[in-house]
């Protein structure tokens, strides 16, 4: 019995010991992990005891080790401070440990602080209406000196006195008719018109000099509008008011245009060969318009009738053109001119047949 009261007295001493260490402390058994609170050693050293002391002891240092509450009000620094001290006299090398540790605290506060004026000075320069870069202020000033360049373009340079104007159409297609079977045998496949300006010159009677148009592979007849127009309003407007050039012997464009039905004259060989044939005879019928006073208009009695016929030749209506030369109905000297656009010269667009 004495040595059971011994020990409960011993129990009952070192639980009046350690509530008076919590109380001096703060309480930190209650704020610190479990395994600054309780070290294994002590674990040990305190369970025989805890076994020998009587069950009223237990219970009475459990009532003094129970917290009030499981929250700590006590700031964070005067908890790390508390534990800082204890831990200092409890293991002599602690105190390096926490020192270096605050040094890292302290560290990245100045790091975050660091950051936060660099983001607000970015953010102030970003808010900022006149901030920009030196790749943004060079770009900008090529842009104001290419414009320059151009408006100095524009004002300095580009004086053409006749600028852009409407250009207007009104055609008349005359069908010669008379050049029936009589004088071709194509026809009945081909036909022969007499190109007019409306408003400009609309007579049927010939003048001028003529002109023959070639549409090119599935080409039309009034493809000749455009430049036979122009031509027109051309000498109407300014060249018959021209008294130099009306005393040189000026004449005004007789435009004539073949009608092939579109065939395709760039993929069969025979096609090309009736169109230039059908060509020749065209001419010698044109040119024997103005030796027929029925179809000649009033001319210049000092000027001579045309002897040869300029031709206009489109696409494969040039390459049927150069055909007309070597063909066994051609008239010599009646082709005065062959005039080609976008004809295919140097290369031909098909050999499927042997006679193209």
């Amino acid at each position: 019995m004495q040595r059971r009261s011994s020990a409960s007295s011993v129990s009952s001493a070192d639980a009046l010991i350690e509530t008076t260490i919590q109380r001096s402390h703060g309480k930190e058994e209650v704020d610190k992990p479990i395994g600054l609170v309780n070290s294994p050693r002590k674990a040990a050293q305190s369970e025989p005891k805890s076994k020998e002391a009587h069950p009223s002891s237990r219970a009475s240092a459990a009532r003094i080790r129970r917290p009030s509450s499981n929250v700590n009000w006590k700031p964070a620094h005067s908890r790390n401070g508390s534990v800082a001290a204890r831990d200092t006299a409890t293991n002599p090398s602690f105190p390096a440990t926490v020192s270096s540790q605050k040094d890292l605290v302290q560290d990245e506060h100045e790091t975050s602080k660091m950051t936060d004026k660099k983001q607000l000075g970015r953010r102030a320069w970003s808010r900022n209406p006149w901030a920009t870069t030196w790749l943004v202020f060079l770009t900008t000033l090529a842009g104001v000196a290419m414009l320059a360049s151009i408006l100095n373009s524009s004002v300095t340079r580009q004086l053409d006195p006749k600028g852009c104007r409407m250009s207007y159409m009104n055609p008349r297609y005359i069908h010669l008719s008379e050049f029936d079977t009589e004088h071709t045998r194509f026809a009945s496949k081909y036909s022969l018109y007499l190109y007019r300006e409306g408003g400009v010159y609309e007579s049927p009677m010939v003048s001028g000099i003529p002109v023959l148009f070639v549409p090119g592979n599935a080409g039309s007849y009034k493809q000749v509008r455009p430049i036979a127009a122009e031509a027109a309003r051309y000498f109407h407007d300014v060249l018959q008011h021209d008294p130099a050039l009306a005393g040189s012997g000026v004449r005004n464009l007789d435009f004539f245009t073949v009608d092939f039905n579109e065939d395709f004259s760039a993929f069969h060989g025979q096609t090309m060969l009736d169109q230039a044939e059908y060509l020749n005879e065209v001419i010698r019928y044109i040119l024997s318009l103005y030796l027929d006073p029925r179809t000649s208009g009033r001319r210049d009695p000092n000027s001579p009738d045309p002897t040869s016929v300029i031709i206009l030749g489109h696409s494969m209506g040039g390459i049927v053109a150069r055909t007309m030369l070597i063909m066994p109905n051609y008239q010599s000297k009646s082709i005065n001119t062959i005039v080609t656009m976008s004809a295919p010269m140097r290369v031909r667009p098909s050999a499927l047949t042997l006679n193209l």
